[in-house]
């Protein structure tokens, strides 16, 4: 078969045509703004005359394109070889080869040690109150369970027998994760805080913690007065004495439902107030519902704490980008 010259161009029209959402994210962000910032972490290449080392953006949109579709670090090696779409996203000509494996892993093992994660959602978020979407009509504060592997019942079993683990076996037990049990369903692994404004359902702070912390631990540390109004909604599960004072003393007007208890249960009223409550903080839901539905939730296959902020963080950037394009394109086309 003879082949075309103009061949990937056509392609590449045909992906264009058929809405590439890729192409927005390439287009819509400010790319080179994040540059000076990750440049701490780039490979340089050692021998004279060697390979170049990979640039550190390309590897940051690796990481976002194995967020936006949840692939392992081999599956992104191989996806990106393999689809047009990912290899333009990522700044690659059709005949040059994805990054392997390794080095996606190695840079995230940068990353974290850096505390790049942080830096780079807080680059993003600059970004967005630059483009006007600042936040706005209050803050809604929830938490998401990010599951991971169990220990094994082989592991449980030697160790109830008394019998040491090997190193290969202990290396793969994550003593960071732990389990926790809501509505009588276990947990095991982590969980994604996160507080968003109401008006743009934008993820403005958000803290990775093991599964066992309870919300309410983090929710001083999430609730913050750069919001251009002082509502700020929250499940019953947030609902204390000490956080309503908190919120007083930060002059944030408390939403956070109303909790019933053994001897105390809501009244009509309290019910009526939770009801109305719950239509504006439903909101923050929508976000782990997209996270699960359109970016195949968020599952770690690491090991420690520390790897499942960069996994979780990168997540909540993804989601971020993902709607701004969405607002950005309602924007503009009227």
């Amino acid at each position: 078969m003879q082949h075309s010259f103009f061949e990937v161009d056509d392609c590449y029209n045909r992906l264009d045509k058929a809405g590439d959402p890729l192409l927005k994210l390439s287009e819509m962000i400010n790319w080179k703004s994040l540059l000076p910032l990750i440049k701490s972490i780039h490979f340089k290449g050692t021998a004279k005359g060697g390979r170049p080392g990979i640039g550190p953006l390309i590897i940051i949109k690796c990481i976002l394109l194995q967020s936006l579709y949840n692939i392992s670090d081999d599956s992104c090696e191989y996806q990106i070889n393999d689809r047009l779409s990912f290899k333009r996203f990522i700044g690659l000509s059709t005949s040059q080869k994805a990054p392997d494996a390794k080095t996606i892993w190695l840079y995230k093992e940068r990353i974290k040690w850096k505390k790049l994660h942080d830096k780079i959602f807080n680059w993003f978020d600059a970004q967005i109150e630059a483009a006007g979407y600042t936040a706005q009509e209050g803050q809604i504060v929830d938490a998401s369970f990010v599951p991971t592997h169990k220990p094994t019942g082989k592991h449980k079993k030697q160790l109830k027998e008394e019998i040491p683990l090997t190193k290969a076996q202990s290396s793969q037990i994550d003593n960071d994760a732990t389990f926790t049990k809501k509505n009588e369903k276990t947990f095991h692994g982590y969980k994604n805080h996160i507080q968003i404004d109401n008006k743009h359902k934008l993820i403005r702070q958000q803290i990775t913690t093991t599964a066992s912390l309870h919300d309410s631990q983090e929710f001083e540390n999430l609730v913050d007065e750069n919001n251009d109004s002082p509502d700020t909604w929250a499940d019953s599960a947030y609902r204390s004495a000490e956080i309503e004072e908190m919120l007083k003393k930060k002059n944030l007007n408390s939403k956070v439902h109303e909790r019933a208890y053994r001897n105390n249960l809501l009244s009509k009223e309290q019910k009526a107030n939770n009801t109305v409550k719950s239509k504006t903080r439903v909101r923050v839901e929508h976000i782990f519902g997209h996270m699960v539905t359109s970016m195949g939730g968020v599952i770690i296959h690491t090991i420690g704490i520390a790897r499942a902020e960069v996994k979780v963080t990168f997540k909540n950037i993804a989601y971020n980008m993902q709607r701004f394009i969405f607002l950005e394109s309602k924007r503009l086309t009227g």
